[in-house]
Order: structure tokens, then C-alpha cells, then sequence
């Protein structure tokens, strides 16, 4: 389509942004909790991966909390008896992670932590229980006949007794 080489070597420039962030002179506090929030920029260049952004803006404890928070819905999805709770939660999970490689958001309030969130409620959800599961019915009352009206004693055989 009209791009070189180079483009495809660097996946349209965003490597040579990468680089920049890990040659960055850091002191010990900078790699573990980063530079703090900012336009996900480095020398002017954006830097388009969401994992790269996060360890540059939070440091480490940023990305390993991500990676936490992604794995532990991951594998919390993997036990999900529902099937379609956990295809969908599954689908989302793979998505942010998949997609965080080349495009920021997922350090910060975003659309994809807003699918990890989803994700996560899916998951969260109330489960229906199996009819193996369920309580056995209650027995229903026995409700006996009342007498129909007028089958009872004769006016005519009170008044014989009085």
C-alpha cells in the first residue's frame, strides 16, 4: 500500500518511540512508579502501546498491576460455568490485551478498562441454579371439600328436633 520498508520494520515509527522510553535515564523511584500521567508522549512522538505508555507513566507497579488485573480476569473467566458468560469475558480479555500491544489506554481511564470492567461484571453475575441443584418442591396444602351449600341438615329436621 505504498509504505517502505521501514514503516513496516518499525510498525509506522511507534519502535522508534519504544526505544526512547527504555533508554530514558531512570532513577530507581521513576522505574518503579513512572514519570506520572501525561499526553502518553515522548520527544514529541506518541507512544502507541498501552503496555510501553503504562510503564513510562505508572513504572512498574503500573504494569504489573495490569498484567495482575488481565490474568486474574482471565483465568477467572476459564472457570465460569456459564458458557456464553465466559466465551464473551474471555473475547474481552483477549481483546485489551491483544489490542493494548499497539494502541494506548490501558494504564488510564479508557474505553478498554472499560471492557475489563464489563468483563469482569459479566462474570460477577448471578448464576441460575441447575435443576440438579435446586430444593426439591414443597408439598401443597391438601385443601379438603367444604359441604356444598344446602347439603347440610333440613330446615324440616331442626325444627323436628325443637
Amino acid at each position: 500500500r505504498g509504505q517502505s520498508d521501514d514503516n513496516l520494520n518499525t510498525l509506522t515509527g511507534r519502535t522508534k518511540a519504544w526505544d526512547l522510553v527504555y533508554e530514558v535515564d531512570r532513577s530507581e523511584y521513576t522505574r518503579l512508579f513512572g514519570v506520572g500521567y501525561g499526553d502518553k508522549s515522548i520527544q514529541g512522538l506518541p507512544i502507541d502501546s498501552g503496555y510501553i505508555a503504562t510503564f513510562h507513566e505508572t513504572g512498574v507497579v503500573g504494569v504489573a498491576a495490569v498484567i495482575a488485573i488481565l490474568s486474574i480476569g482471565a483465568f477467572r473467566a476459564l472457570l465460569d460455568p456459564r458458557p456464553a458468560n465466559r466465551a464473551f469475558a474471555l473475547f474481552l480479555f483477549a481483546y485489551v490485551a491483544v489490542a493494548s500491544y499497539t494502541e494506548t489506554g490501558i494504564g488510564d481511564m479508557s474505553a478498554y478498562v472499560l471492557h475489563v470492567v464489563l468483563a469482569f461484571t459479566v462474570l460477577v453475575g448471578r448464576t441460575r441454579r441447575r435443576t440438579s441443584d435446586a430444593q426439591p418442591p414443597r408439598p401443597r396444602p391438601v385443601v379438603t371439600e367444604r359441604p356444598a351449600i344446602g347439603s347440610g341438615p333440613s330446615i324440616e329436621a331442626s325444627r323436628a328436633v325443637s
